[in-house]
């Protein structure tokens, strides 16, 4: 079952929404547990589940369509693989070694890392407290199973599977997976561009010896609101998009006035954001400043999500990108016009400005490129998710949303910890908790409020 071509922001809003009452994260645990048994026995230290417990069934197929491309848009592996779906649909199956590169024992291990820093921060299924440390007595912080998931199922299947967190939310996991800090650590993008430009094969000797690049200059970037440089490089897998943005529309800073680096004269610019072709044919993303340093976010001075939701703005790696580059459901890469070659070819004392400039700066080359990423892209997702890039990329969107900037009622409150909104309510009174009181009292909180108080709600719902 997928999502149907209605998937849409605004259809998205009405279907997202709450049982009266709920599973809870106990329920999903003993899914959890029960569907272990199903799994070879030397299979299941890799295996873990998404629950979608808290989704009206109406709006599963959606959430688990951003699920499968939010895996993939952070997989390490050659081949798409879909997570299986178990029993009734509430719950995914994930092995983690579909996403993992298995080629090396880091590579795959630092895909299981990944989703233990997850685990580490997920609010719905755990609890952060303090500990003393006994090797030199200060305080820790230690991330445990929370008393309201059915310990001993949640013990028995850590223990099965190796993992603090086996089971985590399905809205939570797209929402956390997609921006950073998590994202990098699942694609396991390095902290300086230079080394993550050689751990995606980007020889950049070899490349510029062979003339093997390409480019464009803007004038007026839509996304900026200044000149932008764009720039092609083949990596092994497909294409290395890269733009150099600047804080300020000078001389220096634009593309234009400096085509080609050549001995002093240099294009200054403060921000490099980079679209990649993956191993499975999916979009990477990554920020880094002029100096070659790794951003979870872009300077609002250079550039913001416009499409993002008022007071959200902030671009960052992954869903910034993909949702911006999919406005007009052009398979991740936006069209654009190269203005250098709108001009006459510079003149230039030095034969190899006027031959590097000619060879770079190629529009029917770069539209060819273009397109086969894209079509390498659109190929992608439709085996990931059964949907064209730019439905896909409203599905993702839609969840992402709901989760990060929606706000929680009381009914939808006490749907995630079991509970009717009356018995929820009842139960309430007497706690200190300033959340609770507020949704008793008909106020709606942010989802980062309402998780932060999750774990004494969930608490209270524990005991029905």
């Amino acid at each position: 079952m997928r999502p149907g071509r209605h998937c849409v922001r605004s259809v998205l809003s009405e279907l997202l929404i709450l049982l009266t009452l709920s599973a809870t994260p106990a329920d999903a645990v003993a899914a959890a547990l029960a569907d272990l048994q199903q799994v070879p026995a030397e299979r299941r230290q890799q295996t873990r589940w998404v629950t979608l417990y808290n989704i009206a069934p109406a709006s599963r197929p959606t959430v688990a369509a951003a699920v499968s491309y939010a895996l993939n848009s952070v997989s390490r592996a050659r081949n798409i693989a879909r997570p299986t779906p178990v029993g009734s649909g509430d719950l995914l199956r994930i092995d983690l070694a579909d996403y993992a590169d298995v080629k090396t024992q880091a590579g795959y291990q630092e895909v299981f890392q990944a989703w233990e820093k997850l685990a580490d921060a997920d609010p719905y299924f755990h609890l952060q407290t303090q500990v003393i440390d006994p090797t030199n007595g200060k305080l820790r912080t230690v991330t445990v199973r929370g008393g309201w998931t059915g310990l001993s199922n949640a013990e028995s299947l850590s223990a099965a599977t190796a993992s603090a967190g086996p089971v985590l939310r399905a809205d939570w996991f797209v929402c956390a997976t997609l921006a950073p800090p998590f994202y990098y650590a699942w694609l396991g993008v390095p902290a300086k561009e230079a080394d993550f430009l050689g751990a995606v094969g980007a020889d950049l000797p070899t490349i510029n010896k062979l003339a093997a690049d390409s480019a464009a200059n803007l004038f007026h970037s839509d996304v900026t609101g200044k000149p932008r440089r764009v720039i092609y490089r083949p990596i092994p897998h497909g294409g290395l998009w890269i733009t150099k943005d600047s804080l300020k529309d000078s001389a220096d800073a634009n593309p234009i006035r400096v085509p080609v680096d050549f001995q002093d004269v240099k294009l200054k610019f403060d921000a490099t954001e980079v679209f990649y072709t993956l191993a499975n044919g999916m979009w990477g993303t990554a920020i880094f400043d002029g100096k070659g340093n790794r951003l979870n976010a872009v300077d609002p001075k250079v550039a913001t999500d416009t499409t993002a939701p008022s007071g959200h703005q902030e671009l960052v790696p992954f869903i910034s990108c993909i949702r911006c580059h999919e406005r007009q459901g052009r398979a991740g890469l936006q069209p654009f016009v190269d203005d250098q070659t709108q001009l006459p070819l510079p003149r230039s004392a030095y034969t190899q400005v006027e031959r590097r400039i000619a060879e770079l700066y190629n529009t029917p080359r770069l539209s060819k490129e273009m397109g086969r990423d894209r079509q390498d892209y659109a190929d992608a997702v439709m085996l990931a998710v059964g949907l064209d890039t730019k439905q896909a990329a409203e599905c993702v969107a839609a969840v992402f949303d709901f989760h990060a900037y929606g706000q929680v009622s009381l009914s939808t409150a006490a749907g995630e910890v079991g509970l009717d909104a009356k018995e929820f309510g009842r139960r309430i009174d007497g706690n200190p908790d300033p959340a609770l009181l507020a949704l008793k009292a008909g106020r709606r909180v942010t989802r980062k409020t309402w998780e932060s108080s999750f774990q004494e709600a969930a608490l209270l719902g524990a005991g029905k």
